[in-house]
């Protein structure tokens, strides 16, 4: 899975850096370079400890795969907000409608529950910690389903950013529903991209735009996949349980946009099942296997456990 993560990675930058230009952005190379200095020192940590069992050199180059995706993905909500399409927030509003969620009843009775509110909050900002609790666990216990949630960050990623220049959304504030988190700084970053009047995208300034699909129900939803197996699966099954209901509580999202993240998540654990499908027969297709060095990186899935190769 990490060739098949760094094909994604590589495809989105190939398909979005020539075009930011054409769209009228611009990203400041100072702006760049500020952003490699953690993932570069955790990567030469990595190398260091390259010899390591422990699970140590997998999590760090985890978490720098992460690091790259969001300097290399995050711009990219920005180029497609900068398509200008029509926003879709009267059809997401309709659609709560007929789902029979009354929206603006469920955040006033939310904010009249003050303890309720500030838990709520807090489960709602739990998600980036949270983005770096697999690469903790798995890189011990089961890298190779570490490496599979840095692909299903990759995919939900980009997914939800294709789908929000498609179909590009603002927020329930918009329609007069209070939102107990401000996202006024989002909005003003997605209506001056959108306006023209911001053209210059500085990445350590920059924030997360995208309202439909959910991104940070998806990315939770990716979070309690990769830790499904573990000790810690019940503590996190609640966690983003209450993180999910917080996006319509507090009115950050509307209730379809997180029926549309969760969505997004069953394409793509379907999506990476069919991939490693087909990867495991085009390996088998190609003759006996030999044993490798146990906990050679980063195909080992345990610690102690010898991963079988092809010959030759």
């Amino acid at each position: 899975m990490l060739l098949c993560t760094l094909l994604l990675q590589a495809g989105v930058l190939c398909l979005t850096s020539p075009f930011y230009r054409v769209v009228g952005l611009s990203i400041p190379w100072r702006s760049i370079g500020g952003q490699l200095v953690l993932p570069g020192i955790l990567a030469a940590f990595a190398i260091l400890t390259a010899r390591d069992r422990n699970g140590v050199p997998q999590a760090l180059w985890a978490v720098v795969m992460l690091l790259f995706a969001w300097l290399i993905i995050g711009p990219a909500q920005y180029f497609v907000a900068a398509w200008r399409r029509p926003l879709i927030d009267e059809w997401l509003l309709a659609a709560d409608r007929a789902l029979g969620i009354n929206q603006l009843a469920l955040v006033t009775w939310t904010n009249a529950h003050v303890v309720l509110r500030h838990a709520l909050g807090l489960a709602y900002l739990s998600l980036l910690p949270q983005f770096f609790l697999p690469a903790a666990i798995l890189g011990y216990s089961d890298r190779r389903e570490l490496w599979r949630f840095v692909w299903h960050f990759h995919v939900v990623a980009i997914v939800t950013v294709v789908a929000f220049g498609l179909w590009p959304a603002g927020v329930p504030a918009l329609h007069g529903i209070p939102e107990a988190l401000s996202q006024r700084e989002a909005m003003r970053q997605l209506f001056g991209v959108r306006s023209g009047t911001i053209g210059v995208i500085r990445l350590e300034e920059a924030v997360g735009l995208i309202s439909w699909p959910s991104f940070h129900v998806a990315g939770a939803l990716m979070v309690t996949w990769a830790l499904r197996n573990t000790w810690c699966r019940w503590p996190v099954i609640f966690l983003n349980s209450v993180l999910a209901a917080s996006t319509v509580l507090l009115g950050l999202h509307y209730a379809i946009d997180v029926a549309a993240a969760v969505v997004v998540c069953a394409i793509s654990i379907a999506f990476e099942k069919i991939l490693r499908g087909w990867i495991d027969q085009s390996t088998e297709e190609q003759g006996p296997r030999r044993c490798r060095r146990p906990n050679s990186w980063p195909h080992n899935a345990r610690p102690g456990q010898c991963v079988l190769r092809p010959r030759g």
